[in-house]
């Protein structure tokens, strides 16, 4: 691609910044997108520049040595030249050691709450969130500090995507939101709101114009780029479709053929716009080694009796209305129900015992099973 902004299809996006680069440095523009391009090499893993040539030479970019971390004071492109180059991104997932340091975000949060800011800081946290990721724990204390439900909000929608651990969003996040306030993200950000990094296997269908929709899709490949590196590199099978190790499966782009292959610089690439559907296989296990806390035991009856309800609900709903008994029936199957249609009483010897609510049964299940797991209490669904 060019530098120049030629169109909207040329505006350089450092978030998906992979394809060729012909850039006039001679040019403001174009000599700071090669400068964004050098920075964006230091930060990421591995050699990201391919094939790069200054005014038609070999043209070798300097590296940091090992430990140090350069910016762009310490080395910026000459001011003329023509500088082409491929540059091939490192797509992982971004881990707790990239999130905003103590310090850093203290800092962030201190402006924020300075008297001369006028929007709660929100302006501040936007462009915080452009350049750094946060935890959990970070958003859970900015949803803390707007004081009205539009502004927590947005704010918390900007955050979603750049939040490395998501398993910890709801205890350390949605706590700290109204019922109103949950129901108005899960509206404002669609399927991100149920999309889990660390269990990412499903069928999925993208609005690729969509922010929101746009950000799984960029979030499956780097978990798919990470995953095939990790079979690779410990000698595991191809387990891919079309033997290129990637785990996207009967890829199309409205409704026609398309491959995802992270080795072609523009299949890699997501389109601008389209409807991407597909099926993503995940070959890793980690999600079954996350580390959370288990439901508690109220908890998951409530769970229970909630799954019950629908079920008889359900049931009730495929009831014909020639299967429906009759009041004669009803009347006749009555449990227990003599002359007068009277609840008959056991009286003496024989009578019985007071039925246990399903709750008690399920308890009495789990405490006598010899290893009392929820899956016992699932099981007699």
């Amino acid at each position: 691609m060019l530098c120049a902004a030629q169109s909207s299809e040329h505006l350089f996006d450092p978030s998906e910044p992979g394809g060729r680069y012909v850039c006039n440095l001679a040019d403001p523009y174009e000599r700071t997108v090669g400068n964004e391009l050098v920075e964006l090499a230091w930060r990421e893993v591995g050699e990201n520049w391919e094939n790069e040539t200054l005014n038609g030479k070999k043209f070798e970019l300097p590296e940091p040595p090992e430990g140090e971390i350069w910016t762009r004071e310490d080395y910026r492109l000459p001011e003329k030249g023509v500088l082409r180059l491929r540059y091939k991104p490192t797509k992982r997932v971004p881990r707790m050691e990239q999130v905003i340091d103590e310090p850093m975000f203290e800092a962030l949060t201190g402006m924020m709450r300075d008297k001369h800011v006028t929007d709660q800081g929100y302006g501040l946290m936007k462009l915080a969130s452009e350049e750094w990721f946060f935890s959990s724990r970070f958003a859970g204390t900015l949803a803390s500090m707007f004081s009205d439900s539009v502004t927590r909000v947005n704010a918390m929608a900007l955050l979603m995507p750049r939040v490395v651990d998501l398993n910890n969003w709801g205890p350390l996040v949605m706590t700290k939101l109204s019922d109103a306030e949950c129901k108005s993200l899960e509206m404002k950000v669609g399927e991100l709101y149920f999309f889990s990094p660390s269990n990412p296997t499903g069928h999925y269908k993208l609005e690729l114009a969509n922010p929101h929709q746009r950000v799984i899709a960029k979030k499956l490949i780097e978990i798919s780029s990470e995953e095939k590196c990790f079979r690779q590199e410990h000698g595991l099978i191809d387990t891919s479709q079309k033997g290129d190790g990637d785990n996207w499966r009967n890829e199309t782009l409205n409704g026609k053929p398309w491959d995802y292959d992270e080795n072609d610089e523009m299949a890699s690439r997501l389109p601008t716009h389209g409807t991407l559907e597909f099926d993503y296989v995940s070959t890793s296990v980690a999600h079954r080694m996350v580390d959370t806390t288990p439901i508690p035991a109220s908890d998951f009856f409530a769970l229970l009796a909630d799954i019950r309800k629908i079920d008889s609900m359900v049931k009730a709903a495929e009831v014909k209305p020639e299967q429906q008994p009759s009041p004669q029936d009803e009347q006749r199957d009555g449990m227990g129900r003599g002359r007068g249609g009277k609840a008959r009483r056991g009286r003496g010897r024989g009578a019985k015992k007071p039925q246990m609510s399903q709750e008690e049964k399920d308890m009495a299940e789990l405490t006598s099973a010899q290893t009392p797991t929820p899956i016992t209490a699932l099981a007699m669904l």
